[in-house]
């Protein structure tokens, strides 16, 4: 089968702060090494994959893991309280892109929604290193060693192949994941290295400074070789009115993963969990996160 991808159309320890809504808590660290982070944001990027299969987001506990030395911190928002599920927006949005699936979930879990490096209020660092794939992994990490116990991720687009990646480079550490309209990425290199070139042709259109499109490069197949031993539960969602190559990604993703499931959307966009469908995802998201078992392996089904 070809390739199936990922096609956008193109702390440690900080304080907080209440906004507006008394249940959002806006991250906020004065002593950021890249100055005060803010509330908006952007995506990705890919260096060298280093392996860390071994290592638990409770062992995390500086921004030097296996030398991404840059320590960018996050702005998160923050709501509710409970078990914790991370958001992961796509490129050139913002972690408000997940207000309305977080506000649906927040009567039952602790939500945080990301701003990744160089988006919203999250830093910006002229160091083209911050906007790598797995700098942003390792900056993720940062904010999951913060959490009481393991988190469900959540990824839209880019944020979905970072948490696959995730999940692929970093067994048991996430409880389960969650992707929408997102794909593994390319084995083929021409295929991948098509990607990137179209990547940064369009960089003007994702309204981000044109060093922050690193992170939507892809410089290897590290996700797709590791599919077949991916175990950690997931939910692959897909927008029945978005690019046909969803719905083909998500298949391949159920058929290649050995805990997966494709749920499509009718009628769902691309950014279907901002308005049209975000009940329906929140509720898809709330309820494969409640059919976990503690042991984190055991096959799950959603009721048709």
């Amino acid at each position: 089968m070809r390739d199936v991808i990922d096609n956008v159309d193109f702390e440690p320890h900080a304080s907080s702060r209440r906004v507006d809504d008394p249940q959002v808590e806006v991250v906020d660290d004065p002593g950021a090494p890249f100055g005060k982070v803010r509330r908006d944001a952007f995506d990705h990027g890919g260096v060298g994959f280093g392996d860390v299969s071994g290592v638990h987001a409770s062992d995390i506990n500086d921004g030097t893991l296996l030398g991404y030395g840059l320590g960018v911190q996050l702005n998160t928002i923050r709501r509710g309280s409970g078990d914790p599920i991370v958001f992961i927006h796509g490129m050139g949005t913002a972690a408000s892109t997940w207000d309305a699936c977080a506000e649906a979930l927040a009567d039952r879990y602790l939500t945080i929604a990301v701003d990744l490096p160089g988006h919203g209020d999250s830093p910006c660092p002229e160091d083209r290193a911050a906007f790598t794939r797995d700098a942003a992994l390792a900056d993720l990490d940062l904010v999951l060693a913060e959490l009481g116990g393991p988190a469900v991720l959540v990824g839209h687009s880019l944020g979905g192949y970072l948490a696959l990646a995730h999940a692929a480079t970093r067994p048991n550490v996430a409880r389960g994941i969650v992707v929408l309209n997102t794909g593994p990425g390319f084995r083929d290199p021409e295929k991948r290295e098509g990607w990137n070139d179209r990547s940064r042709r369009n960089a003007h259109r994702f309204g981000v400074p044109e060093r922050v499109v690193d992170l939507n490069l892809q410089q290897d197949s590290v996700v797709m070789d590791r599919l077949a031993e991916t175990t950690t539960p997931t939910l692959v969602l897909a927008g029945g009115a978005d690019r046909p190559e969803y719905t083909g990604s998500g298949q391949y993703l159920e058929r290649k993963m050995p805990d997966a499931r494709l749920v499509v959307l009718d009628g769902g966009g691309h950014s279907m969990h901002e308005d049209t469908h975000a009940i329906e995802v929140a509720t898809l998201v709330a309820d494969f996160t409640a059919a976990l078992p503690d042991q984190r392996r055991r096959p799950w089904r959603i009721d048709s």
